[in-house]
């Protein structure tokens, strides 16, 4: 199960290392991609393979299937870590997420990671942290009302 919050740092060749907790459960072949929130993706074969699979069970004659495919899959990069567990961050991505600075934060979301600018992933915990309670209730609202 991936999870937890760390925090790495960026060479000045965007390479960074995958945290050793996540490096167990994923492997060394990967796939790193447009996340939501101006974050990135990172997936394993078999999680990238499910996304796909979810993305073409869709009509494709729908605009919002093609933008979905075309946002996350246009934007996949394979990537293997080294010996290391190190990577290169390809330049688009960094770009995408605005990871300017020299640190960049790693979240485990169970089954897929997303990878965070450290300044925007402390500005979005913080707006997480103070809507928490509204968050909840609305959840609680949707799971047991079925809104």
């Amino acid at each position: 199960m991936l999870v937890g919050e760390f925090e790495v740092k960026i060479t000045e060749n965007n390479r960074l290392a995958l945290p050793s907790k996540f490096r167990k459960e994923l492997g060394d072949k990967l796939i790193v991609t447009n996340g939501f929130e101006r974050c990135l993706m990172l997936l394993d074969i078999n999680g990238f393979k499910a996304l796909t699979k979810v993305i073409s069970e869709g009509r494709f004659s729908n605009v919002n299937v093609r933008d979905v495919a075309r946002y996350l899959l246009g934007s996949a990069h394979e990537i293997t870590l080294d010996k290391q567990g190190r990577f290169v961050l390809p330049q688009s991505l960094k770009e995408f997420a605005a990871i300017t600075d020299d640190e960049c934060v790693f979240i485990g979301l169970l089954d897929k990671i997303e990878i965070w600018s450290k300044s925007k992933w402390l500005a979005h915990k913080n707006k997480i942290s103070s809507e928490a309670e509204k968050i909840i209730n609305l959840l609680d609202k949707e799971i047991y009302e079925g809104n």
